[in-house]
């Protein structure tokens, strides 16, 4: 377990959001600095290992959601996608919001293996969105995926399934014009 993540793993909270728009890039990096226990953008870099606090401030800037540090983040401090990404649930994985089906959590595995098909698709297809498009495409594609019968099993059948499910929702985004 990394050093940044101390607060993480002692905290128990049901976090609010930061700020209205839970899907914004300003509020995933506010959860992902909460997470981390960080009061600024040059601490946040540095716990994160991403050079400089201007790294940060273009993230909000440009409203791009650093989905590869949200993961990284979840996995090494045990903080959950869904919380980072949608301000959704509890900060931690292990902390259960109340009571809930055991089939209706998120595999955090799954989501990660979501994301990165939804990113990797989508740079391989030239395709820009907007963070709250992306953020639907996500959950949109995991959803459908984790109520196929059967369900996939592997990395490989899962980015199969990502493919297959993200051709149907390409309606949803815009192709940057050259």
């Amino acid at each position: 377990m990394n050093a940044y993540c101390s607060l993480c793993q002692q905290s128990d909270f049901n976090m609010s959001p930061v700020d209205d728009d839970l899907h914004s890039a300003k509020a995933v990096i506010g959860r992902i600095a909460q997470a981390l226990g960080t009061k600024s953008d040059a601490e946040l870099a540095e716990k994160l290992g991403i050079g400089s606090k201007t790294t940060v401030s273009a993230w909000r800037t440009r409203n791009s959601v650093p989905y590869a540090e949200c993961v990284r983040v979840s996995a090494d401090c045990n903080a959950s996608l869904d919380w980072l990404l949608l301000g959704m649930g509890t900060m931690r994985r292990d902390v259960e919001p109340g009571p809930s089906p055991a089939a209706s959590r998120l595999d955090e595995d799954r989501m990660a293996q979501v994301i990165a098909g939804v990113l990797a698709w989508m740079e391989s297809a030239d395709v820009e969105a907007e963070p709250s498009i992306v953020g639907r495409l996500v959950i949109g594609t995991y959803r459908t995926i984790t109520d196929m019968t059967p369900p996939p099993t592997g990395e490989a059948d899962v980015a199969d399934k990502v493919a297959a499910v993200l051709q149907n929702f390409a309606h949803l985004i815009g192709k940057r014009r050259g």
